[in-house]
């Protein structure tokens, strides 16, 4: 923290001081960042808007309206694509005022604005309004005009909305050979990569292969790592052999790695995943999904980096609008001491301000930090681990266990997209949840389509096992009335287990024990919409419940053991 508010202050000063030791007016420090500006290329939009209200103050004090209307273009799009939709609303309409009230009289401004419009309401989904501002661009474009590149996101926009797959091609192939007119890599590369999607979408595959490749090596001309490793993500998508898709997830990694990407990363890794398990290589796709998952954690870190640097941001916009106040309200004869001690009095406030601000954010993320531990740990061991830094593996000699699966889930799998397999999964296991909660049991973990959880640890509960078969009827039932694609099997075993913490990177709760692997033996052997349980929960509770005793059947493993279905009926003091 103390090494940031330095550099703050530092970079405020210098901003302050810069001008006048250099020579460089508060024009030409804004002209000199307008292109990189313009430029749509960056994962952090939130610090691009923070630099678009800086160039607003300057070009807005110094009657420079073309290029004010210019920054709100490029700002309402940084504000759009980070869902701040209203704002973006605001930033182009002020610079439709700008224009229409002829602050600046360069027509080729008209065209951009109505094309700001569109890509707005593009991603607010609204695809009529947004094909109303593109007809307008278009309608307002002369040849006369020198930025062609509106013209070929306008050309682009307009054959992404249309229905039909001719339609689409013929309107994409017009913005692509302006591109080539104009020599503009990035726009080829964007237009020849909606071409292949075009096709995608029709099941066209081979065709939009070849238009991916295309855009893959205009990506790698230009060294755009980002694209690149997208683009590698679709031609695993459209590709059948099983080898060149894993070669083309690995080079999506790869790429996303060399831009320092973790969003990217994570939706390598996702597709990776996803790709194993289709092809039922489930180590491999476990472990790519658990690696997207640390990916993940690290998301959460970077965004607190990003909150920083715009904080940073903010800072520095702050210290230049004060500056400029000062400058129009003092005499320029006053001595650079004196306008030193002025910025040095703002940035002591401002530090301040950050001090207070920095303090109410840690004790946020401390919060979260104690919310997400209790969301993978139970709650004893939580504080165990908190205040101890450890927590010691522990044997529980009376719980009960719960396994669930999904009956012929590879089968089904195969019929499913992997978004809606993984939808439904979310769906089943969200319930399962709510149910594991309601009746006082811990989950421990899900394995693909398993759902595993315990009663009796880590507090003894002498009715534990009631309540896992309470559970089990419960998940049984919900089943029934909404188990959309898949059926449910279940099994529960009671006895002694060792339960504790696994690994010291990315904390996991287990258990262990023979236990466990004769619950997963009873899941095995039970059937479709039913609760197969041992011969030690039986004796547990053959006076609360009803079973149907299915005698000695063999396990893997085990040999052969006692079994009994749960009977459907039971009444409300079981759990008394």
């Amino acid at each position: 923290m103390k090494r940031t508010t330095i550099k703050t202050l530092l970079v405020g000063f210098t901003l302050f001081f810069s001008f006048e030791l250099f020579g460089q007016t508060e024009v030409q420090w804004a002209d000199s960042i307008l292109e990189e500006f313009q430029s749509e290329e960056f994962e952090n939009y939130q610090s691009k808007i923070v630099q678009g209200d800086s160039l607003l103050v300057i070009y807005k004090k110094h009657s420079l309206s073309c290029k004010k209307i210019e920054t709100l273009i490029r700002k309402s799009h940084f504000q759009s694509v980070s869902g701040e939709s209203a704002a973006a609303l605001n930033s182009v309409n002020e610079a439709l005022k700008a224009f229409k009230n002829e602050e600046c009289k360069n027509d080729e401004l008209l065209p951009e604005i109505h094309l700001a419009y569109a890509r707005i309401y593009f991603n607010m989904n609204s695809p009529s309004q947004a094909k109303d501002y593109i007809e307008k661009g278009i309608s307002t474009w002369k040849n006369t005009y020198h930025k062609k590149s509106v013209l070929v996101e306008l050309l682009n926009n307009k054959g992404n909305l249309c229905q039909d797959l001719d339609s689409q091609v013929y309107y994409l192939k017009l913005a692509y050979k302006l591109a080539i007119d104009e020599d503009d890599y990035h726009r080829q590369q964007r237009v020849i990569t909606d071409l292949g999607y075009s096709y995608a979408y029709e099941g066209k595959f081979g065709q939009a292969k070849l238009y991916f490749q295309q855009a893959l090596t205009l990506a790698q001309k230009r060294k755009a790592y980002g694209s690149i490793s997208g683009i590698f993500n679709n031609l695993a998508g459209v590709s059948e052999e099983e080898g060149e898709i894993s070669r083309y997830l690995d080079s999506a990694y790869y790429y996303a790695k060399q831009k320092g990407s973790i969003d990217d990363m994570q939706t390598a890794k996702q597709n990776a995943a996803l790709f194993h398990y289709q092809n039922k290589s489930y180590k491999k796709g476990y472990n790519n999904l658990w690696e997207s998952m640390l990916l993940k954690d690290s998301l959460f870190n970077r965004d607190k980096i990003y909150a920083f640097a715009e904080m940073e941001q903010k800072f520095q916009s702050e210290l230049k609008e004060q500056r400029i106040t000062f400058l129009n309200k003092e005499n320029n004869n006053k001595t650079n001491q004196r306008n030193g001690l002025i910025i040095g009095i703002f940035g002591l406030l401002a530090f301040a301000i950050i001090v207070v601000i920095q303090r109410n954010k840690v004790n946020k993320e401390r919060k979260r930090s104690d919310e997400l531990l209790l969301n993978i740990l139970p709650s004893d061991v939580a504080e165990e681990l908190k205040s101890t830094g450890s927590a010691e593996a522990k044997q529980y000699n009376h719980v009960t266990v719960l396994f669930t699966d999904f009956v012929n889930f590879t089968r089904i799998s195969d019929q499913l997209g992997p978004q809606e397999l993984v939808k439904e999964i979310h769906r089943n296991f969200t319930a399962y949840d709510k149910i594991i909660d309601k009746n006082g049991l811990e989950k421990i973990k899900t394995i693909g389509d398993a759902y595993m959880a315990v009663c009796g640890l880590p507090k003894e509960d002498p009715n534990h096992a009631a309540k896992v078969v309470a559970a089990a009827l419960d998940i049984k039932e919900w089943m029934r009335e909404n188990s959309g694609a898949f059926q449910v099997r279940i099994g529960v075993n009671s006895g002694p287990v060792v339960a504790g913490i696994v690994g010291v990177k990315k904390y996991a709760y287990d258990i262990w024990g023979d236990t466990v692997n004769l619950a997963a033996r009873m899941e095995q052997n039970s059937e479709p919409g039913k609760i197969n349980v041992s011969q030690n929960t039986y004796k547990l509770l053959h006076d609360k419940y009803t079973f149907t005793h299915r005698g000695k059947l063999s396990a893997k493993g085990k040999g052969e053991v006692e079994m009994y279905f749960v009977d459907p009926i039971h009444s409300e003091e079981n759990l008394s």
